[in-house]
């Protein structure tokens, strides 16, 4: 017969690992549905989809640029509307995902904690559940720190928009080029560079307290003999330092990455 005291402690770790496990499913599917109908009604916008919101960014880009005089993204420029919304898109996603990247790195901590004594199955379960839980920690971290960004630096975002837009996108993107070739001064060139800038100093700073926090769970999974986690903890922070090098160097210097970028918007 099996000792009462293994039974309860099985019974007990399955009675407090199946609430974490609805809580994180919950969230995921959060993530991927609420943020853009959350995001129309604060926004009031309408746009069903992204094709038609990203048609609304070229043709609203291209009325900043015509203009002359307006800077692209301001509160009187038309890509104000798009941009107020993308912005609103990525504070909700980027709710929902701390709170999934919190909900995963409590269950990753407590699948640490030492099983009951001759509970090889809830040990077993522990690692499995650690290892499912780090994997939700890094989506979950991935999807904080890339809707932090476009938060912080919305105008860059929703340009993001742009390969896959209108002919008229094209035709923005090829002038915006020259202008930046030129060392132009349009209202609105600079105010995409000045964003674009930010954007990745924003990536660069989220990087970084994403780092540490990472090389502070890893230092615990280490003391708590988690060598997979551990490993996997450690090459995470290895990553995210390169980012980081990476977008500060964009940041300091960022017309070039800029011309890149508006350089893949394909020719109609």
């Amino acid at each position: 017969m099996m000792p009462a005291a293994i039974v309860t402690g099985r019974s007990s770790t399955v009675d407090r690992g199946l609430p974490r496990v609805v809580v994180i499913a919950s969230l995921l599917v959060a993530v991927v549905v609420v943020p853009w109908p959350l995001a129309s009604w604060l926004a009031v916008a309408h746009w069903p989809g992204p094709g038609s919101l990203a048609r609304a960014v070229a043709d609203a880009l291209a009325l900043d640029w015509r203009s002359g005089a307006v800077p692209a993204g301001s509160a009187r420029s038309a890509l104000a509307g798009p941009t107020r919304f993308w912005q609103a898109f990525h504070l909700v996603k980027s709710v929902l995902s701390l709170g999934l990247l919190a909900a995963s790195v409590r269950a990753l901590v407590q699948s640490w904690a030492p099983p009951a004594v001759g509970d090889v199955p809830g040990r077993f379960g522990r690692r499995v559940g650690g290892l499912a839980a780090l994997a939700c920690a890094g989506v979950a971290l991935v999807l904080c720190i890339a809707n932090l960004q476009g938060a912080i630096a919305p105008l860059t975002s929703v340009l993001g928009f742009l390969p896959e837009a209108t002919p008229a996108a094209s035709q923005v993107a090829g002038a915006l080029r020259e202008a930046l070739a030129d060392g132009a001064s349009a209202p609105a060139a600079e105010a995409i560079v000045t964003d674009f800038a930010r954007y990745h100093l924003a990536l660069a700073a989220l990087g970084t307290l994403a780092a540490l926090a990472l090389a502070g769970l890893a230092v615990l999974g280490w003391r708590r003999h988690r060598l997979i986690e551990g490993v996997a903890l450690g090459l995470a922070v290895a990553a995210l330092g390169i980012v980081v090098a990476a977008n500060i160097g964009t940041w300091l210097h960022p017309v070039p990455s800029l011309d890149a970028f508006l350089a893949g918007v394909p020719a109609r």
